[in-house]
């Protein structure tokens, strides 16, 4: 019977897409050669803990990641495949052969390092001639001089090889280069601080070159943070051809080095070597992949006459078509600055004459602005796409009812229309991808939160501080901000509707007067109303209070330690104290929404609506805040946001956060008394 061969994957920093394209070769080439693959998760890279939660980690204990690696002695492998690049960021050369000699009694496949003892297989990347081809390019092709590079970490063999090439191109066409024109990243999108730091020191370069995708976009985010169009002001060039390269605004001019193909070879190489094979060594090709971030097709037309000036403004567009637009393509409740400013960035692109060849730029460019400012969050890509198709199309329209139809003119609006098209669909597909990345990454962080618990376990409060700073960053919320309302109407109001309703109610008058009634009801539904809420809260309290210390927070790296936050302050200083003052707002208003309830009960009989009226107040108050902020630029009154302790202050919240409560309590309490002393039916 044939043996199906068992082949463990050890693999580091599995967030990157790199790895995880690695990953998916390995996977698929398992599949179909009916193999069994045991993927080995280690170390991970540093640098996300500072990008995300603005901390250094401790080195020291990456060990309790990459322990994953000695189970693979548990799991009885025929052979291995280790991902040499992954690993390589974060050692040194003595540390990966004492890494690798853990490893020697097993058939092993190295991916991204060459093995010159001839005892594994390796599968390796052009990398040389695929960084020589694209800075050639860039010399050659367009005329560029000054350059800087964003390398990626030193030990790396792939990187180093890249930096090798870079060198050498410099050398050959005699231009100056030399290591202050390098900054070293590791491979990660978390290399800010180093594409600042080049073009804060060299604002003349014409071209950054990037070590791989993942840091250029990074490029990208940061050129266009201060206005410049990547393509026309700066040329960025990646390596890897990731798969966002193509719908990045503008397009990334790359090097494909598929770890896909790469994944697939390395499982034929481990089930060659579980078959007696000998080890060998392959070199993936790599293929230039030219777009448009270098500047290939996007020429520069320096006629002052097509620059976004009213002489180009087409007569027959209107200002009310624009507003038509802007009321489709913006997202509901968009704040009114937020639609000015959008309309400009709109009327920039439309005003340009598309009926000639060289509007290409400035359309482009005014797409590129739109995407990169803030106000993309509140578009609608499809209805953008919807809008430009139309736009084009009624462009189109009125040239057909000129007298003399002017075919250029024409083929120019549909070629408009289509880059358009390809454009905004490039950005949709784009955001989404983003989300599912941002999505994976974040993903992430859970093992990030054992670890840090594991490395502090003799320091219980940055252990603590730790875990709440991630929590954070995965945006985890307290959902008893959502449900407090129901509890607080369910002890007393129920009553209240059923007496009205059955004229029980009569006994209580024959006793006593209906004021003294009302005003014990009144009191009672409050307290109830409070108490009810605030219960949950103390017994949680108590239950933390019996697991977790009691320590002081740290205010380094807290997200509400701030004057700016409700509260921010005190919750340092005086935890305690903080506490109490938030338990107590919670039986405040508790007790002022439980009241709502009961000035219903004067007017609807069905217990379920009297019940989940402080629910539908609750909702209804945060969504007329949210009108009023948009609408009037009112500060924010929705009790959701002001029992959020991480809500930033505003001019004028304090006294709603003061008022509110007593408002609810004062108009409930003139419904109350009033209908109940007139209610002859009681």
């Amino acid at each position: 019977m044939k043996k199906r061969y068992t082949i463990g994957v050890m693999i580091g920093n599995a967030n990157s897409p790199h790895t995880m394209d690695l990953m998916q070769g390995i996977f698929h080439a398992a599949r179909s050669m009916d193999i069994n693959v045991l993927f080995f998760l280690g170390i991970h890279s540093s640098y996300y803990y500072k990008s995300y939660f603005g901390e250094d980690t401790e080195d020291d204990y990456d060990y309790q990641f990459n322990a994953a690696y000695d189970y693979q002695a548990f799991a009885d492998v025929d052979a291995l495949i280790i991902a040499y690049g992954s690993l390589c960021i974060f050692l040194d050369e003595k540390e990966r052969e004492t890494f690798l000699d853990r490893y020697k009694d097993k058939p092993r496949v190295l991916v991204e390092e060459r093995d010159c003892s001839g005892t594994s297989t390796s599968i390796i990347a052009d990398n040389y001639h695929g960084m020589y081809g694209i800075v050639e390019h860039l010399v050659r092709d367009h005329g560029y001089r000054s350059f800087t590079y964003l390398a990626g970490p030193h030990g790396n063999t792939d990187a180093r090889e890249r930096r090798q090439a870079v060198y050498d191109v410099m050398k050959e066409y005699g231009i100056s280069f030399d290591e202050s024109r390098i900054a070293y990243g590791d491979f990660s999108s978390c290399v800010k601080e180093q594409v600042n730091r080049l073009l804060d020191r060299f604002p003349d370069m014409e071209a950054m070159i990037c070590a791989n995708d993942v840091m250029a976009e990074t490029a990208y985010r940061e050129c266009a943070r201060r206005g410049m169009i990547v393509g026309i002001d700066i040329a960025i060039t990646g390596y890897d051809d990731w798969e966002l390269a193509e719908t990045m605004n503008p397009p990334l001019t790359t090097v494909l080095q598929n770890a896909f193909d790469m994944g697939y070879m390395a499982v034929i190489g481990a089930a060659e070597l579980c078959k007696g094979k000998k080890c060998h060594s392959v070199v993936v090709p790599a293929k230039l992949r030219l777009r448009e971030s270098c500047g290939c097709s996007m020429q520069t037309w320096q006629d002052p006459n097509s620059v976004h000036t009213q002489k180009n403004v087409w007569k027959w567009i209107s200002e009310s078509y624009i507003e038509e637009c802007l009321e489709e393509i913006l997202v509901e409740n968009t704040d009114i600055v937020l639609k000015y400013k959008a309309k400009e960035y709109l009327w920039s692109i439309m005003e340009v004459d598309f009926r000639i060849p060289e509007s290409e730029e400035n359309i482009k460019r005014g797409l590129q602005k739109l995407f990169d400012s803030e106000i993309s969050k509140y578009i609608s890509g499809v209805s953008l796409l919807k809008v430009f198709d139309r736009f084009t199309d009624e462009c189109v329209q009125m040239e057909l009812q000129r007298k003399e139809i002017h075919k250029e003119a024409i083929s120019n609006l549909l070629l408009r229309k289509r880059q358009l098209h390809d454009k905004i669909l490039a950005y949709i597909i784009k955001g989404e991808k983003d989300y599912f990345s941002t999505f994976q990454q974040e993903s992430w962080f859970v093992p990030l939160i054992s670890k840090d618990m594991l490395c502090h376990m003799d320091d219980e409060q940055e252990m603590y501080r730790r875990a709440l700073v991630k929590l954070h960053a995965l945006k985890a919320e307290a959902s008893y901000l959502y449900i407090f309302m129901l509890l607080a109407a369910l002890p007393y109001c129920g009553f209240f509707c059923r007496d009205n309703k059955n004229q029980y109610i009569l006994q209580y008058y024959s006793r006593m007067s209906k004021n003294k009634i009302h005003a014990a009801r009144f009191i009672a539904t409050f307290i109830s109303g409070g108490l009810v809420t605030m219960l949950p809260l103390l017994l949680n309290l108590c239950a933390t209070m019996m697991f977790i210390p009691a320590l002081k927070p740290s205010g380094n790296g807290l997200f509400i330690h701030s004057g700016a936050y409700i509260m921010g302050n005190l919750f340092c200083e005086h935890p305690l104290i903080y506490v109490l003052i938030y338990v107590l707002q919670f039986f405040i208003y508790g007790g002022s929404f439980a009241l709502v309830s009961l000035a219903v009960s004067f007017f609807i009989d069905n217990t379920f609506l009297v019940i989940i009226s402080p629910f539908v107040t609750y909702y209804g108050l945060g969504i007329i805040s949210t009108l009023c902020k948009s609408v009037m630029n009112i500060y924010s009154f929705n009790p959701m946001a002001l029992l959020s302790p991480a809500t930033k202050l505003q001019d004028g919240m304090l006294f709603a956060y003061i008022c509110e409560p007593i408002i609810i309590c004062v108009i409930c309490g003139i419904i109350f008394f009033m209908k109940g002393k007139n209610n002859e039916a009681l």
